[in-house]
């Protein structure tokens, strides 16, 4: 993630969707047995946010341009609002139900925690909720709700990746010719015994 957004300072979006893809999206899938368009909706996605991120900034300038102020001033307060999205893709790149991959429940156990987790992590950062200003209180317990859904996250990679093991296991166990129907091997009759007489 780190290197998307530092190419991103001084690259265009597919230029740094196809360095992320040709150099990082290998080692993800050799490494941690991901899926191929969860790894690569993963460089889209940060190769997207670098132009939120100081100090270059190219969304900031232009904001900044609109509203007329300082656009490096604009820095903190879009990478706050920008929170959710930074957290998001390590979200559906551990868990493929984000992006309808597995069971209805699996799916919307997905969606529930990420919403949730954003929502949270959102507010937490932002100190708003709507507007009013939230107490620190507050903002810990939010904090600690998104910890909650960062937890889930765990869960949920960890059970994944022992899908995946397991089922890698399996076929690599199964033999060629399983599940092949074998013709059956007629069986020998015996000769009847003559009895010999005197």
């Amino acid at each position: 993630a780190v290197f998307l957004i530092l190419l991103g300072m001084g690259m265009p979006t597919p230029a740094v969707y196809i360095m992320g893809a040709a150099l990082l999206a290998p080692v993800l899938r050799g490494v941690f047995n991901l899926p191929e368009m969860q790894v690569h909706l993963f460089m889209l996605y940060f190769a997207c946010l670098s132009a939120v991120t100081p100090p270059v900034a190219v969304a900031n300038f232009a904001a900044g341009a609109i509203a007329g102020v300082n656009p490096m001033a604009l820095g903190p307060y879009a990478v706050k609002l920008a929170i959710g999205g930074f957290i998001l893709p390590f979200y559906f790149l551990f868990n493929p139900g984000l992006n309808m991959e597995g069971g209805v429940l699996y799916i919307a156990e997905c969606v529930i925690f990420a919403i949730a987790m954003v929502t949270f992590a959102s507010f937490a950062m932002q100190g708003y909720l709507g507007l009013r200003r939230i107490a620190w209180p507050l903002r810990l317990l939010l904090f600690a709700c998104g910890g909650d859904g960062i937890a889930a996250l765990r869960h949920h990679a960890r059970r994944d990746a022992s899908r995946r093991r397991g089922a890698s296991v399996c076929s690599a166990a199964r033999p060629p010719n399983a599940g092949r129907c074998c013709r059956p091997i007629a069986r020998r009759r015996r000769a009847p015994a003559v009895s010999a007489s005197c």
